[in-house]
């Protein structure tokens, strides 16, 4: 399939998305330099009336350009002044010139040129008589040559302050131009992909958690200007302590647009779930009121023993079939805590008590992350 050149492409949608444009007409006298230009940069302008009051005149018109390299200024045919069109920048550095075009004696900037402005933004168009020149701290900042050309190069003075050279022409002028009109200001902020970690996801002390995210600014956007995350990308989440920890990617483009995403995670103890005898949630486990009750987990291995917060575990009654999670209990009656490295986890007795016959109960073991594991519990007067 037949694809246009990139450049091209860029030319055409900025005219062809251009907003309508309009004649304007310069007041007064137009200023002589960028501060002092007639700003012209608040509508999408297409033609310049003015004129040049006599020899040494200077008109400086402030411009907001489309960009993409749909940039042109013309007096060829709409003037009898021997005129010189000289582009800057919104500081004043020169970005191309022209004196004669097109075997006659006005001058043209011409669209999709080397030298045409790609980004978009504020400008400042001069019209001279020929052949009053600009300078800068250091000198001239173009070549003394008919030809469409760039700026001579020099240091970070060269901003025009100044024009030379003897006096040329007056007389009325009208500078055609294209691209001279904003696109529609970039409003949209980027996006940002935070892939991992998961936010609200539980990890296990430990664990080797890779950040993972991009960033991208919308198709046709002012572009992205940075994505940058903490942890950076490719690296590994902090999982050496308990408790939450979160990964913070911001994206900003061009325009000033800004998006910030943060995930958390916590840290926790990997609980493997009760261990046999007892059998997990939605399971309900039926025992003898006044027995005791072997309850073992795992929790990845040896973690110590101070896995169990102070004051817990609980044991809290519930309504028997209704699921509930319990917040609190009443202390429960257990034995000590053991680890057996043998079988890799923990262990202790819960002691029930008797009058529990013909209730529901709920253990609730609190662990140090400040996670509740439960295990729901039908109690009889002889084992089931």
């Amino acid at each position: 399939m037949f694809r246009l050149p990139t450049a091209l492409a860029a030319l055409i949608a900025a005219l062809v998305l251009a907003p309508a444009a309009l004649a304007a007409s310069e007041e007064g006298d137009a200023g002589d330099l960028p501060l002092t230009a007639q700003d012209l940069s608040g509508a999408s302008v297409d033609r310049i009336d003015g004129s040049l009051a006599d020899g040494s005149d200077i008109d400086v018109y402030r411009l907001c350009l489309a960009g993409g390299g749909s940039f042109s200024a013309s007096t060829v045919g709409s003037s009898a002044v021997d005129t010189q069109l000289f582009l800057f920048d919104v500081h004043g550095f020169g970005v191309y010139a022209n004196d004669d075009s097109d075997a006659t004696s006005q001058s043209r900037l011409p669209a999709g040129h080397a030298l045409t402005p790609l980004a978009g933004g504020i400008y400042h168009l001069a019209v001279t008589p020929y052949n009053r020149d600009p300078e800068g701290a250091l000198g001239p900042l173009f070549p003394d040559l008919p030809d469409v050309t760039g700026p001579l190069g020099l240091p970070a003075l060269a901003i025009v302050g100044a024009w030379t050279g003897r006096p040329g022409d007056s007389g009325d002028y009208t500078i055609q131009l294209t691209g001279a009109a904003c696109a529609a200001p970039d409003t949209t902020a980027p996006t940002v992909d935070l892939r991992s970690p998961l936010d609200g996801a539980t990890v296990a002390l430990g664990a080797a958690v890779e950040v993972d995210y991009s960033c991208a600014d919308e198709a046709g956007g002012s572009g992205l200007a940075s994505c940058v995350g903490t942890p950076a990308d490719g690296s590994l989440l902090d999982t050496s302590q308990h408790g939450p920890v979160s990964a913070t990617v911001t994206a900003v483009d061009n325009a000033g647009n800004q998006t910030v995403v943060t995930h958390t995670v916590n840290v926790g103890l990997d609980f493997g779930g009760f261990s046999r005898p007892v059998r997990n949630r939605p399971s309900v486990n039926k025992w003898r009121a006044g027995s005791s009750v072997p309850i073992r987990f795992s929790l990845g291995g040896d973690q110590g023993l101070d896995v169990i917060a102070e004051g817990w575990p609980q044991v809290a009654e519930i309504e028997c079939g209704s699921g509930a999670e319990a917040d609190t209990g009443a202390p429960a009656r257990r034995s000590a805590l053991v680890y057996s490295s043998r079988w890799q986890r923990y262990g202790f007795y819960w002691k029930t008590d008797r009058r529990w016959a013909g209730s529901c109960r709920q253990l609730l073991l609190k662990l140090s992350d400040g996670s509740v594991k439960r295990a729901d519990f039908r109690f009889a007067r002889h084992r089931h």
